[in-house]
């Protein structure tokens, strides 16, 4: 299990409270996949599933592993959509001017994709959200400089001993996809360690950081109100069947933050 900080308690609350000063119940599902396991005829069965306009943005990917990828997220999103509201058709996607992509005419609805070479990862909520999984960032200085907040700077040797900047990367990244501004923002105006309804978390058989940023949540409690689950492609009984059947699996997610601070 990727460990890349001590472990704070995980807390079992289930409400936060928003920036209005309300307290709310704020449920955030997240669903996690490997890419690894996507074989040839896993991914044509996705690959058949998805609308044309995904259909193409995943075909345009040169590398075999990226279009995989691609195709897998969408597919958690359609199997998060289909269990709250059945097999009906799922809303059009479309990307808003910002590029953040969301559902036409789903209020309520929130979501955002992530992935990278080891894992996808779709997450949901009522409110803005951004997800980002992240495995090893090797470190280094230069990057380390473009990245980092002021407050932040005081970390670098903490940060040169573990080799490894990918908490720091994903926190940052989870943050700008749930604001909409994507990388455009500047990372260094980010700090990571004091930024509001941000949860960083490990989980079993993910070697990676997963964050999670949520719009009006605070961090006290935030991550009792997340569920996470692992979902793996069963092989098919029949060879001709045209849809990935899922099983699935609760998850601990383990709290990852910066010891001592």
């Amino acid at each position: 299990m990727f460990r890349p900080f001590e472990d704070a308690p995980h807390g079992a609350a289930t409400t936060v409270v928003a920036s209005s000063g309300f307290s709310m119940v704020m449920p955030v599902e997240l669903v996690v996949a490997r890419t690894d396991l996507i074989d040839a005829a896993t991914f044509l069965r996705l690959r058949a599933g998805l609308p044309a306009d995904r259909r193409e943005r995943c075909d345009a990917y040169y590398v075999e592993h990226d279009r995989h990828a691609s195709a897998l997220t969408f597919a958690l999103l359609q199997w998060l959509w289909q269990e709250r509201h059945g097999a009906g058709p799922m809303p059009h996607v479309e990307r808003a001017a910002n590029g953040k992509p969301r559902f036409v005419g789903a209020a309520g609805f929130e979501f955002n994709l992530s992935h990278d070479a080891r894992a996808c990862v779709c997450a949901v909520a009522s409110v803005p959200i951004g997800v980002d999984v992240q495995s090893r960032v090797s470190f280094d200085d230069a990057l380390f400089e473009r990245i980092a907040a002021p407050a932040e700077l005081a970390l670098r040797e903490r940060f040169r001993r573990l080799g490894d900047l990918a908490w720091l990367w994903s926190r940052k990244e989870a943050v700008v996809k749930q604001s909409g501004v994507g990388l455009r923002a500047p990372l260094q105006s980010i700090d990571a360690l004091t930024e509001s309804g941000l949860v960083s978390f490990a989980v079993d058989g993910i070697d990676a950081v997963i964050s999670v940023s949520v719009d009006g949540a605070v961090n006290d409690g935030f991550l009792g109100c997340c569920r996470v689950r692992l979902i793996e492609p069963i092989k098919p009984v029949n060879e001709m069947m045209s849809s990935v059947v899922w099983r699935e699996r609760v998850l601990l997610p383990v709290p990852l933050q910066a010891a001592g601070l």
